[in-house]
């Protein structure tokens, strides 16, 4: 899951992210205009298929009107001169059909233009039977035995009466870009082809196969029509190249249109993303105890050196699992009055966790960070309820930092509340932002916390100059001195020096920021170790009084 998380909040993997959305929406604003288009050539298609099989629906009419002609005229004994004369009348109508048959079962007897064969010439076995077997059809048979040497035409049979068909003339001009073959059904469904290009319906039934839209294979789009009575079908199938190359300003817009759609939806998709997967949205949204990550950091006694309590320092698990340092969120929480709920958090939790981990016997002072905007007695006293059940345990300490929101008189009555309750007050960063030494003197406060900066300061500098001057100005306060930072040796031993009772030190060269169980084994080694070295030192031998001296 961490790894799924960290490809929305990895600004590298946002970008390909919205390039992935991009790329998506231009392919189905593409794709969306192509079924649109595809839409349009398959209503085209159909229109031209309507075209192309009227010419064999008139074919079919014609035929059908001169048979019901034949039936109600041509009464004579076939192959009578009575019966030719009936014939041919039929035969000079203005449908295109001259030529009939008369037929008994499969063999010729006689034709409309008065031709007897004899013996009847048999055709054998009609290649196709339309109409659910009541027409018989033999497709392009040559017209050698009707006299008409070189000739070819299909035979219709109906009854005992046959008429002699060419396919319509059809103009393939009329439809460019288009293949299309006109198929015949016989009564098992098997498709004859009538005109047009062979090979066609072919392809339609692979094409069709493959359930693509529009029948799409090998750069064609396939479509079939066939008449109510299913008797003809046009098969067509167009080239999709030449079609966009016939549309090359279509195809540009679309291709245009498709751009500034997935641009757009891109644009949006990332808004969403970063407003969604940003760092305050996602500590808003996940902002609870078991986000909360706790860290302690010794407070020593300068004079001793002995562990007397910890600072409580919170972190956030982000939720690719990455520790968030303070910096980047304590912004978050002003800003969004979530200073309560954060303060509320982490008392308990730290509570339960030092109360799990510190063994019995230990007495620590806790520290707090509190905001500026949280200095209310009765709040305080609410949130850190916890520890005031364990006092035996526990002395509780909430640091303040001085700043414009802090009204001293305001301040002075909530922790003189805060004293009364037994929580001790501490001024927070002494020495920087605004500090003001008249305020400390003002404030009822337990202790000062001089600024990380001075004992941080580089040998030589201003700053490690101005260091004993600060701790003589909280000296004269009165106050208990914490000093922040201490990170070298050098810097510890200085201020040991000018340690006076109570003075305490924090920082990276005594310990780092620990866990809850890393702290405890760090109090009880630090404890061993202040008992060792305290009964390793000499005793200094009793004073001998001065009248003993006299007696000796």
């Amino acid at each position: 899951m961490a790894n799924i998380v960290r490809i929305f909040i990895s600004e590298r993997h946002r970008r390909l992210i919205v390039g992935v959305v991009w790329l998506a929406a231009f392919c189905l604003a593409l794709a969306l205009i192509g079924l649109y288009a595809g839409e349009r050539i398959v209503a085209a298609m159909e229109e031209r298929s309507g075209r192309v099989m009227e010419g064999f629906l008139e074919t079919r009419t014609s035929i059908e009107t001169a048979f019901s002609a034949i039936r109600a005229d041509v009464t004579a004994e076939p192959c009578s001169p009575e019966f030719f004369r009936a014939l041919r009348r039929v035969a000079y109508f203005p449908d295109g059909i001259n030529e009939f048959l008369y037929m008994n079962g499969n063999a010729v007897s006689c034709t409309a233009s008065g031709l007897t064969l004899s013996p009847p010439f048999d055709l054998g076995l009609p290649d196709g039977e339309p109409e659910g077997g009541e027409v018989a059809v033999w497709m392009n048979r040559d017209l050698t035995f009707l006299d008409l040497a070189g000739l070819t035409g299909s035979i219709v049979r109906i009854g005992h009466f046959a008429a002699i068909v060419t396919p319509p003339a059809i103009s393939t001009a009329d439809f460019p870009l288009l293949d299309f073959e006109v198929l015949l059904r016989s009564k098992d469904g098997k498709p004859w082809m009538r005109y047009g290009h062979a090979g066609v319906y072919e392809t339609y039934l692979a094409a069709s196969a493959r359930g693509l839209p529009f029948n799409y294979a090998d750069g064609h789009i396939h479509h079939q029509v066939c008449d109510p009575r299913l008797t003809y079908c046009v098969t067509s199938r167009i080239a999709v190249v030449p079609v966009i190359m016939a549309e090359k300003v279509r195809f540009f817009f679309a291709l245009l249109g498709s751009t500034l759609i997935a641009s757009w939806i891109a644009f949006l998709a990332n808004a969403l993303v970063r407003r969604y997967w940003s760092f305050e949205a996602r500590f808003l949204r996940h902002l609870d105890d078991g986000s909360l990550v706790l860290a302690y950091q010794p407070l020593t006694d300068l004079a001793t050196g002995a562990v007397t309590g910890c600072e409580v320092l919170a972190r956030w698990r982000d939720i690719d699992g990455e520790i968030v340092q303070p910096g980047r969120f304590i912004d978050i929480v002003e800003r969004r009055g979530l200073s309560e709920r954060f303060t509320g958090l982490v008392a308990a939790r730290a509570f339960a966790e030092l109360d799990a981990a510190i063994p019995p016997g230990y007495r620590l002072e806790v520290n707090f960070n509190i905001f500026p905007r949280d200095l209310d007695a009765a709040l305080l006293c609410r949130l850190f309820a916890p520890f005031e059940a364990a006092r035996h345990r526990f002395d509780l300490v909430v640091e303040i930092v001085e700043s414009e929101t802090v009204r001293i008189d305001a301040a002075q009555r909530e922790i003189e509340a805060l004293r009364a309750a037994g929580i001790k007050v501490y001024i927070d960063d002494f020495g920087s932002g605004y500090s003001n030494l008249a305020n400390i003197a003002e404030l009822a406060v337990d202790g000062v916390k001089l600024d990380r900066s001075f004992a941080m300061a580089p040998d030589g500098s201003v700053m490690e100059q101005m260091l004993g001057h600060a701790i003589e100005m909280i000296r004269a306060t009165g106050r208990t001195m914490v000093v922040e930072g201490v990170e070298t040796a050098e810097r510890l031993s200085l201020l040991r020096a000018l340690a006076v009772k109570g003075d305490r030190a924090q920082g990276y060269h005594i310990a780092r920021p620990l866990d809850a169980e890393t702290f405890a084994s760090f109090l009880i080694r630090n404890a061993a170790e202040v008992a060792a070295a305290s009964a390793a030192q000499p005793q200094r031998p009793t004073p001998i009084s001065s009248a003993r001296r006299r007696r000796a």
